[in-house]
This record gives structure tokens, sequence and C-alpha cells, in this order.
């Protein structure tokens, strides 16, 4: 089951895949590679609709990761708000993401 997620940071789009779910390091190393966040400076969060609540989530560890992926089931876009914490007067979101399972 190949994974893909179509990103969206800083004005430019980028898309990656991962032959299964990402760990959360392995996600924090790619995102590190792809838009020079040093990856001890990393927040991600995405928006979560339950119950007519809509909840800001950080994604920091492979639970929410795994949390994540099961709240979106294949073919649902995931949208992220990336930034360096090292200068949160800069907000450098939103990423957008989009799972994929073949």
């Amino acid at each position: 089951m190949n994974i893909h997620f179509k990103l969206k940071y800083d004005g430019e789009t980028h898309i990656t895949q991962f032959e299964q779910l990402p760990s959360w390091s392995k996600l924090a190393e790619r995102l590190h590679e792809m838009f020079a966040i040093p990856i001890d400076k990393l927040d991600v969060t995405y928006i979560d609709n339950y119950n007519d609540l809509t909840r800001n989530i950080t994604v920091c560890s492979n639970e929410d990761m795994e949390i994540c992926h099961s709240r979106k089931n294949s073919a649902q876009i995931l949208e992220f708000d990336v930034f360096d914490s090292s200068n949160v007067a800069i907000r450098r979101g939103p990423i957008i993401g989009v799972l994929l399972n073949n």
C-alpha cells in the first residue's frame, strides 16, 4: 500500500510518497529534507472535524500519525499547518496532503 502526500509549503507544491504509513520520525525527516526546517523545531498540526467540533491536532509521535491516518480514510484530504517553532512569529503553513492507498 503506497501512501502519497501532496505537500504545499511556502508557495511551493511537492509530492512525495511512502510505501506505508510513515512513522513520525520518517515524516519529520522528509519534511526537513524538503523544507529545511530543523527536525527539533518542526511543528505539524491538522484540523480535525468530529461531532461538529473543529480542533487543531498536533502530530508529534507515531501514535499521532496512526490516529491521523485512521481519522482520514484513504482519498481524504489532510490539511497541515507546518512551521518552524524557533521562529513562531513567521507562520509557514499550510501544507495540504492527500493520502491515497494503492
